[in-house]
């Protein structure tokens, strides 16, 4: 396997050729949210939380391809306002128990590191949901539209 050398926050990191750059960040472990990323789904981009700067550009880490020689930033205060803008939007059209302090989600979680708090939160529900499967319950009203469920559902389930 052929693999790239990548900089990350000034840490140099191995990846295997083809590899996008959230894959370096993560072999660099820093912090980088990427809500609609998952390691068994191609990836989408749609969520825009995993910002970096890679040879001075922003882009979405999870759908840029690491290539050898790259340098990329994650930790700029203008890198984490665009990630914190993104998920402040994602989170104010949620209703407030989206954010709770008891909530586990990934979500959640994103929101506590970034500082934003449960009153974002500010949508009103009532999409309903469908609790009718023994071991998948859908709640709409969480629902951030990054189409991972669909694409977990379809490309890995096969259904």
């Amino acid at each position: 396997m052929i693999e790239v050398e990548v900089e990350v926050d000034g840490a140099d990191v191995s990846v295997p050729e083809g590899a996008s750059l959230l894959s370096a960040v993560r072999a660099a472990d820093a912090e980088l949210p990427a809500l609609c990323s998952d390691d068994r789904l191609s990836p989408a981009g749609s969520c825009r939380t995993c910002l970096v700067r890679a040879e001075g550009q922003i882009v979405a880490a999870c759908v840029t391809p690491a290539v050898a020689g790259a340098r990329v930033e994650t930790g700029t205060d203008e890198l984490r306002q665009l990630r914190r803008d993104a998920v402040e939007l994602i989170a104010s059209a949620l209703p407030p128990r989206a954010l709770s302090a008891d909530n586990p989600s990934e979500l959640a979680r994103v929101c506590r590191s970034l500082g934003i708090s449960a009153e974002t939160a500010q949508g009103g529900g009532g999409r309903g949901g469908d609790h009718t499967h023994p071991y998948v319950h859908l709640d709409r009203d969480l629902c951030i539209a990054c189409g991972r469920c669909v694409r977990m559902c379809s490309d890995v389930q096969g259904t």
